[in-house]
């Protein structure tokens, strides 16, 4: 006897994973008529379930890369990974909408969020999970070489990374990261924090190798450094061409803003738009 319908895939799953008993997956289906719910929303008003255990059986129906609190590496910080139905997270897929529309849909593939401080870390690896989500193969780049934090972030380590490939050290397969529990999310994480990263990035960061970091992706995310503290952000986004310009609410001051604008604009970088961080 079928006792979850093809019309509760859902519950389905639920049980396959063994995260509700049979039992419980005909009481929620007697629930779900009585009341006129969907299996999720039953199965959390009769207490079988959480609204995370709802949304991670979701993601892998869709194949859509949702993690639970506890089982990931990754920081809890990356409210895009861990409750994709969120406020925040609905900004930040609006926030990607706009990018694949403005600028990825002209053929372009690299972006670079620059920020005055250095919360934009965590806007762009979040809006990197995004991307990566909606089922489009991402690289983010962490190319802050004065004080990288991506690979904290996402619970990586960084002894091999954008620094060991510039200086040939490395091949850039063998520093590209998987991000755990995000298949279409690929890490390339900045490594050895050294005293001459301006240097580095003038004369090995041409667009020869950003050629070779795009082959493959969809897209390429750039973190860079604090745009108000270090020109390196200026030197990559002039090799990028295209930059979000992320500001914290209460702590950047406008005549900050204006000065990142026209320095972005006096080395012919488009500022694509501005996101302010709350």
């Amino acid at each position: 006897m079928t006792i979850v319908s093809n019309s509760s895939n859902i519950g389905k799953l639920l049980l396959d994973k063994k995260i509700i008993t049979l039992a419980q997956a005909e009481a929620v289906m007697q629930f779900q008529r009585e009341h006129n719910l969907r299996f999720g929303e039953a199965a959390i008003q009769l207490g079988y379930l959480t609204e995370q255990d709802v949304q991670q059986a979701l993601a892998n129906q869709y194949n859509y890369a949702v993690l639970q609190k506890g089982k990931s590496k990754l920081s809890e910080n990356l409210v895009q990974a861990y409750q994709p139905s969120s406020e925040f997270a609905e900004s930040v897929r609006t926030l990607r909408s706009q990018l694949m529309l403005r600028w990825l849909s002209e053929g372009k593939k690299n972006i670079a969020i620059v920020g005055l401080s250095e919360s934009a870390t965590t806007l762009v690896a979040n809006l990197a999970i995004a991307f990566a989500q909606s089922n489009e193969k991402t690289l983010l780049v962490d190319a802050n070489l004065r004080e990288p934090r991506l690979h904290q972030l996402m619970g990586m380590q960084n002894k091999v990374g954008l620094v060991e490939v510039l200086a040939s050290r490395a091949d850039l397969a063998t520093a590209v990261q998987v991000v755990e529990g995000v298949p279409s999310l690929h890490i390339l994480s900045a490594g050895a924090v050294l005293p001459n990263a301006q240097e580095i990035i003038a004369s090995r960061f041409t667009s020869e190798f950003m050629n070779q970091l795009q082959g493959g992706y969809d897209a390429v995310l750039y973190d860079l450094a604090p745009a108000a503290l270090f020109d390196d952000a200026y030197l990559i986004a002039a090799k990028v061409r295209g930059v979000v310009i992320a500001v914290e609410r209460d702590r950047a001051f406008t005549a900050q803003v204006l000065e990142c604008i026209e320095r972005c604009k006096a080395i012919d970088v488009e500022v694509v738009g501005t996101v302010l961080i709350e």
